[in-house]
C-alpha cells in the first residue's frame, strides 16, 4: 500500500510521492531528528516477500554506500520501521536528462558539460567494481545548479574479492537472475546484456554510448517498433555516425561514441575511466581553441590542407584543384612514411642509422657492401634477422612485429649501427650460415630468434628465444628464453634490446639512450596487433585491391583503440595514398583521408 502524505515512518514524515519503479516507490520526506528533507526509497510490501527482489534492494544500498562521488546520489542510511524496508538518500531537485534532450540533439558545449561528469561518475563506480546495468536518461538527474547525479542502482552488479586476503582475484557476486534472463531497459542494453550473458563495466560503456549518441543527435542509435526489433538492432546494426545527424558535432565525438558502441566488448573502452579521459581531453581542446585546428576547414575536400604541426613543413594544395590535392596526397604519403621511419630508425644523435649505402670513397667491406667501421662511422654494426614463427601460420605477422620492434629499439642506441629491415628480410628463409649472412651484410653481430604465441586456458602467452652471434668467429655471445604473458610483450622486447646492448659493451653512457626506456609504439596491445596484421598485408607481394582495403579496415580499428598511435596513423595514411596511386579509388576524398591521417601521426 502506498504511503500517505503526513504518514510517519520511524522519525521520517512523508511529504509527497516522487515516483515509482520496478524496484520501489520514492517519496520526499522530512527527517524530524535532523530537520532536513530526504528521499525515501521504499520496497513495496507485495514484493518484500520475494527474496530476489529484497536482495536487489539491499544490493542497491550496498552499491551506493560503497561510492563517494559528487556525480552519484548519496545514501544516508538503510532502515526498517513498521515492517517497511527503505533507503534514505539525498533529495535531488531538478529534471531527468530525458526531459532536457531536444529532438535535434544538444549543442556541443552542452554535450560536453553533461558527458564529462556523467562518464566521471560511472568511472568512479567502475573503479569500485560496480556495474550499473540500467543506465538511461531517466536515471540521470540534472539539478537546478546544473550538477549531474546518477541514480537507481537497483540492478547494479558488484564484484567482490574472493579467496584468501591478498590474492587480488575478483569474481562477480552470484547473479540475481538465472542465466539467459534479461535485466535492464531494452533500448539502452549492450549486446551481451541483450543476450542474457554476464556483463561487466564494458556493458555500461555501451549504454553510455547510446546515451551520448542520443545527446548528440536527439535520436537513439538502435530503433525498432517492438522489443524484439530493438534487440535485433542492438545485436546487428551499425548506426550512422553522429556527425551525419548533427554536422555541428566534431568528428572526435563520432569517434568516441563509435568506440563505445562496438559490438565486441574488447573493442570498447574497458571502463568509463577510459571514456572520461577521452572526453576530458576533447573538452580541453575545445576550451583552448585547439579543436578548431583539428576539425575545421583543413579537413574539407576541395580546400588546401596545411599541417598544424609546428615541426613539420606545410603541405598545401593548389587553390583546391584536383592536381593540387593529388600532389598534397602524394606528399602526405611520403611524409607519413618518413614519419614512420623517423619513429623507428633514428639514433640518439638524430642521424640515420646503418643500412644506407657507403659514402663515396668509403672503403668497402667484404662482399662490396658498406664497411663495418670506418673513421667516419666507428659504430659497431648489427642485423636483426626476422624471428622465426613457431606458432600457428597465421601468427607470422606477430613474429615480424617482434623483430621490427627490437630492431627499432636497438636503432635508438648510440654507438650501434643497425642494418635496415629490408636488407634483413632478404635472409628470412636463407639456408646460409649466420657467419655467411653477417659477412655479406658487413656486420659484426647477428641477432636471430624464434617466437611462439600460445592462446587458451584463459591466458595468452608468448615465448621469445633470442640468440646473439658474433660474426668473425661464429660464436654465440648470448641466448635466453622469455616466457611471459602477452601483455608483457613490449617489456620483453625492451629487455632483449637491453641485453644485446650490454653484451656489445655499449652500456648506457652520457649522450646515449636506453633501449628499455623507449616509449612503446602504443599502450594498447589490441591496437598493436591490428597494426602488425595490416603491415603484413601491405608487405605482401602483388598487393591486391581487397588486401589494401582490408589493411585500411584493420588500421582504422587500431587508431580507434588508441587515437595516439602515431605509427598506426602513418601507416593508414600510406595505405590511403597507395589505394589512390594504384587507381583503386581515384577519388579526392581518399586524398583528404591520407592527409588527415598524416596530420594525426605528426601531432
Amino acid at each position: 500500500m502506498p504511503l500517505q502524505n503526513g504518514q510517519t515512518l520511524g522519525h521520517y514524515r512523508i511529504l509527497r510521492p516522487l515516483g515509482a519503479g520496478g524496484m520501489g516507490e520514492v517519496y520526499e520526506a522530512e527527517d524530524t531528528r535532523l530537520g532536513r528533507k530526504v528521499a525515501l526509497k521504499v520496497l513495496p510490501e507485495e514484493t518484500a516477500r520475494d527474496p530476489a527482489r529484497r536482495e536487489r534492494f539491499e544490493r542497491e544500498a550496498k552499491a551506493i554506500a560503497a561510492l563517494s562521488h559528487p556525480g552519484i546520489v548519496t545514501i544516508h542510511s538503510v532502515e526498517q520501521a513498521g515492517g517497511v524496508d527503505f533507503i534514505t538518500m539525498e533529495l535531488l531537485e531538478g529534471q531527468t536528462l530525458r526531459r532536457l534532450l531536444p529532438r535535434t540533439g544538444l549543442p556541443f558545449e552542452r554535450f560536453l558539460a553533461i558527458a564529462v561528469p556523467l562518464a566521471d561518475a560511472m568511472g568512479a563506480a567502475h573503479e569500485r567494481g560496480i556495474t550499473h546495468r540500467d543506465l538511461k536518461p531517466e536515471n540521470i538527474l540534472i539539478g537546478r545548479d546544473d550538477r549531474l547525479k546518477v541514480v537507481d542502482f537497483g540492478l547494479a552488479k558488484r564484484e567482490e574479492p574472493f579467496g584468501p586476503a591478498g590474492e587480488g582475484s575478483r569474481a562477480p557476486t552470484r547473479a540475481l537472475t538465472e542465466e539467459g534472463r534479461i535485466v535492464g531497459t531494452v533500448a539502452y542494453m549492450s549486446p551481451e546484456q541483450a543476450e542474457g550473458k554476464p556483463v561487466d563495466p564494458r556493458s555500461d560503456v555501451f549504454s553510455l554510448g547510446i546515451i551520448l549518441y542520443e545527446m548528440a543527435t536527439g535520436e537513439r542509435p538502435f530503433k525498432g517498433d517492438t522489443t524484439v526489433s530493438v534487440l535485433s538492432s542492438i545485436l546487428k546494426d551499425t548506426p550512422p555516425p553522429v556527425t551525419q545527424s548533427n554536422a555541428n558535432m566534431p568528428r572526435d565525438v563520432a569517434r568516441i561514441v563509435n568506440r563505445c558502441l562496438m559490438k565486441d566488448p574488447a573493442r570498447r573502452f574497458q571502463s568509463a575511466v577510459g571514456l572520461v579521459t577521452e572526453l576530458t581531453e576533447l573538452k580541453r581542446e575545445s576550451d583552448s581553441g585547439e579543436l578548431a585546428a583539428v576539425t575545421g576547414d583543413v579537413r574539407r575536400p576541395g580546400v588546401a590542407a596545411t599541417t598544424t604541426s609546428p615541426s613539420a613543413p606545410a603541405v598545401t594544395g593548389s587553390g583546391g584543384t584536383g592536381a593540387g590535392l593529388r600532389y598534397g596526397a602524394i606528399a602526405a604519403a611520403v611524409l607519413a612514411l618518413g614519419a614512420a621511419g623517423y619513429f623507428a630508425w633514428r639514433d640518439h644523435s638524430g642521424s640515420p642509422t646503418a643500412g644506407l649505402p657507403a659514402a663515396p670513397g668509403a672503403a668497402a667491406g667484404p662482399g662490396g657492401g658498406a664497411p663495418r667501421a670506418t673513421a667516419a662511422d666507428p659504430r659497431q654494426r648489427i642485423v636483426v634477422l626476422p624471428f622465426e614463427n613457431l606458432g600457428a601460420p597465421n601468427d607470422a605477422y606477430f613474429a615480424d612485429g617482434v623483430t621490427e620492434e627490437i630492431t627499432s629499439r636497438l636503432a635508438s642506441v648510440g654507438g650501434l649501427g643497425v642494418i635496415s629491415r629490408n636488407s634483413a628480410v632478404q635472409y628470412a628463409k636463407t639456408t646460409k650460415s649466420t657467419k655467411q649472412i653477417g659477412s655479406e651484410l658487413n656486420v659484426d653481430y647477428v641477432l636471430t630468434g624464434t617466437v611462439r604465441w600460445q592462446r587458451g586456458g584463459g591466458t595468452s602467452r608468448v615465448r621469445v628465444t633470442p640468440q646473439l652471434v658474433r660474426v668473425n668467429d661464429d660464436t654465440q655471445l648470448w641466448g635466453d628464453r622469455y616466457d611471459r604473458e602477452m601483455k608483457d610483450i613490449f617489456k620483453v622486447q625492451s629487455e632483449i634490446a637491453e641485453q644485446v646492448v650490454g653484451k656489445l659493451g655499449l652500456a648506457m653512457h652520457a649522450g646515449g639512450s636506453s633501449a628499455s626506456g623507449a616509449r612503446p609504439p602504443t599502450d594498447n596491445l589490441d591496437a598493436y596487433q591490428l597494426y602488425l596484421r595490416a603491415k603484413a598485408l601491405d608487405d605482401a607481394p602483388d598487393v591486391e585491391r581487397r588486401t589494401r582495403f582490408k589493411a585500411v579496415e584493420l588500421l582504422e580499428q587500431a587508431v580507434r583503440l588508441d587515437p595516439d598511435f602515431a605509427q598506426g596513423w602513418a601507416q593508414l595514411s600510406h595505405m590511403h595514398s597507395s589505394i589512390y596511386l594504384n587507381k583503386q579509388d581515384f577519388s579526392e576524398d581518399r586524398l583528404v583521408k591520407a592527409r588527415e591521417c598524416v596530420d594525426r601521426a605528426l601531432a
